[in-house]
């Protein structure tokens, strides 16, 4: 892997860092803040669904440590594999138990995918 790759992953990285460090604060304040249930429960909702939204290519993918190539993690190859043999249910069982979202959201990112 050149070097270039590695700085790049580590800017992409610590750019995540930053992100999930203000969340967590954010997330702190909301439970201690004396804000009615719902508001905070929907709070709560809005973070956790930003953190799994993650925009960043790397999320779903690891460097091999022999070819230097990005390889799928296995629990999205799972999915992947589910969608590629026509089981679109059970890539949904799979995303939704990977990510915890509830059954609209993993069936709208199966049908993305």
């Amino acid at each position: 892997m050149h070097e270039e790759d590695f700085s790049r992953r580590i800017t992409s990285l610590e750019a995540r860092m930053s992100r999930i460090e203000k969340l967590m604060q954010q997330l702190l304040l909301t439970l201690t803040s004396s804000h009615a249930h719902m508001e905070q429960t929907q709070i709560l909702r809005n973070i956790l669904q930003e953190l799994r939204s993650d925009s960043n290519v790397h999320t779903a993918e690891a460097i091999s440590p022999v070819t230097g190539v990005p390889q799928e993690r296995p629990e999205i190859a799972a999915i992947r594999q589910a969608l590629l043999s026509g089981n679109k249910l059970k890539a949904i069982q799979l995303y939704r138990s990977l990510y915890g979202v509830g059954l609209q959201e993993a069936q709208n990112a199966i049908n993305a995918m």
